[in-house]
């Protein structure tokens, strides 16, 4: 998971690059702030598209975590048995040449056990371990959102203190173009939605078009973001 990637870089498209420039003149201010803020609009769009593929990725390991543990619930503890007196075997070897033979082979018999005892405890607790991975890869996805959150609000301030007027035609078509896709994705999620009743696994392609939604959302958000950039003029 990429979930600490910043945001806004996506949908900047150098407009916090623009330099700092006076506050845009009275007459052009009202276009400003509006085109601005939809810059941190679709800077936003962006991110919880990040955090909704961030908390599916989430889930999607832990399923795929508990699956493993239910696969592997026979043989787990076995083989930490096996890895176990595989390493005492070998710790005589090692220890041939040192200076205290026994006094090392003791630490590295020791050493044994202890991994030992970590791996059955990793069998049991299985389960529980996948749930508290899953817990903090969701505190990790809220925490990387918030951050974004506030970096799309740092991008569309910046827009605000550089943008001196702002190329209608150009913005207005940023606009059209938006609506257009974001009609495009939901047509195209609306037509995988009735292809999954047919579906051998239903619940397993409603969420894989949830997902692909997702994306494209996302990718409407950037494409929004960067389209802004040339419409904003700063001198």
């Amino acid at each position: 998971m990429n979930i600490g990637r910043p945001i806004f870089a996506l949908v900047a498209a150098g407009l916090i690059g623009l330099g700092s420039f006076a506050l845009a003149p009275t007459a052009d201010a009202q276009t400003c702030n509006s085109v601005c803020n939809q810059v941190g609009r679709a800077c936003g769009v962006v991110a919880k598209g990040d955090k909704k593929a961030g908390k599916i990725q989430c889930v999607q390991d832990k399923e795929s975590c508990k699956s493993d543990c239910e696969a592997n619930a026979g043989t787990c503890q076995p083989t930490c048995e096996s890895e176990a007196s595989a390493c005492v075997s070998a710790c005589s070897t090692s220890c041939a040449s040192d200076p205290d033979p026994a006094t090392c082979t003791a630490t590295c018999e020791a050493g044994c056990e202890s991994t030992r005892l970590a791996c059955i405890d990793a069998c049991v607790n299985c389960d529980a371990n996948c749930d508290a991975t899953a817990t903090t890869c969701q505190e990790t996805v809220k925490t990387t959102f918030t951050t974004s959150k506030d970096s799309c609000k740092t991008l569309g301030g910046s827009c605000k203190d550089t943008c001196t007027s702002i190329d209608a035609a150009c913005a207005g078509s940023c606009k059209v173009d938006r609506r257009a896709c974001d009609a495009s994705a939901k047509n195209d999620a609306n037509s995988d939605k009735r292809a999954c009743k047919n579906a051998d696994n239903r619940r397993t392609c409603m969420k894989q078009v949830l997902k692909d939604y997702n994306v494209a959302l996302k990718e409407c958000g950037t494409a929004e973001g960067a389209c802004y950039a040339p419409c904003i003029n700063t001198d």
